[in-house]
């Protein structure tokens, strides 16, 4: 069950093995056969539910498992494969999509019994989320609304959360240059800037004003603003 130190470990090092490196093969094998690739594929809407599921487990042992804020191999694996399903499946994996993101995207969250001194979130991983559900909205457009309306208010808050750390003076880690945190914090800023773009092209920028998201537009522009005054010089 999630706990923490070595159970952890035990857990996400069996759930990689059992399933993620499954999913990594037939992501890999997906490239190679045409003919696997097709939204009927009995074979990898079975693997979509499973990579699903697996993800249930990650809020309870990611974050516990991983070190120098990096992304728990489970949720790697994943990643992985569903990037290749948006190819493979095309708009048969959107319904699969609010759920698995919903998850990821929790599993960015330390557990609520994490010390004040450690850090908000795995920036990383926000940044993987982030990455794949630009590439959501870039290949489906307004097709992906629905998908948009379930994900973006908790993608948001975790952005924001994300672009909000700060280090032991009170100074926001985005401005610390020559620092891991730093540079994965800018990182995260230039794909989230994506995002909004790919939006606005999209036809979905819309999605901003949803009664989910009341109170975020105006902390969305601002972390546009912070961010470019962070990349000067």
């Amino acid at each position: 069950k999630g706990g923490g130190g070595g159970g952890g470990d035990m857990i996400a090092s069996e759930l990689h093995r059992s399933v993620g490196t499954t999913l990594e093969c037939i992501g890999w094998l997906s490239k190679g056969c045409a003919k696997l690739c097709n939204a009927q594929s009995s074979l990898l809407q079975r693997a979509l539910d499973i990579a699903v599921s697996a993800l249930a487990l990650l809020p309870r042992i990611s974050v516990v498992t991983t070190s120098g804020g990096k992304s728990s191999s489970i949720l790697s694996s994943t990643l992985l494969f569903l990037h290749r399903m948006l190819d493979c499946l095309g708009s048969g994996v959107l319904p699969a999509l609010p759920q698995a993101l919903s998850r990821m995207i929790a599993a960015t969250s330390p557990p609520s019994s994490t010390s004040s001194s450690s850090p908000s979130c795995d920036v990383k991983g926000v940044t993987e989320v982030v990455t794949l559900t630009n590439q959501v909205i870039a290949r489906f457009k307004t097709d992906s609304e629905l998908v948009m309306v379930n994900v973006l208010p908790d993608l948001t808050r975790a952005v924001l959360r994300a672009l909000d750390e700060r280090d032991r003076d009170g100074l926001p880690l985005i401005h610390v240059k020559a620092s891991q945190e730093g540079r994965e914090l800018k990182d995260l800023y230039k794909i989230w800037l994506q995002l909004l773009q790919t939006s606005c092209i999209g036809n979905l920028l819309h999605i901003f004003t949803i009664p989910q998201l009341e109170g975020l537009l105006q902390p969305t522009v601002l972390s546009v603003c912070q961010g470019m005054s962070s990349n000067k010089g």
